[in-house]
């Protein structure tokens, strides 16, 4: 078995639009861990959506999602490792939630 080509340019999971809300709620959600949940929620909501719509395997929206709260994170560097980990195990949570329909 080969390993993955990494000069393959990675599927994306959802439009630029989508994924730029979705940064932008986790940015929130970083420097206000108690607030921006529903904004977060909705962005989940909308990029599992588009997964879908494309087809995508959940586990792959997941991984494409902790690549997108690991760029959100690096903008924020100071931000509380601990509080990273709680919301990136919140964001697979509500991400499989929002693929599945609850």
């Amino acid at each position: 078995m080969n390993a993955p080509d990494s000069s393959t340019p990675q599927p994306r999971i959802a439009s630029e639009a989508c994924l730029s809300r979705l940064r932008k709620a986790i940015a929130t959600r970083l420097r206000e861990p108690e607030g921006g949940e529903n904004e977060l929620r909705a962005a989940l909501q909308e990029v599992a959506a588009e997964a879908k719509a494309r087809s995508l395997r959940p586990e792959e929206l997941i991984v494409s999602l902790k690549m997108v709260l690991g760029e959100a994170a690096a903008e924020k560097p100071r931000s509380d490792l601990e509080e990273q980990r709680r919301l990136k195990e919140w964001l697979v949570k509500a991400c499989i939630q929002a693929y599945f329909g609850k």
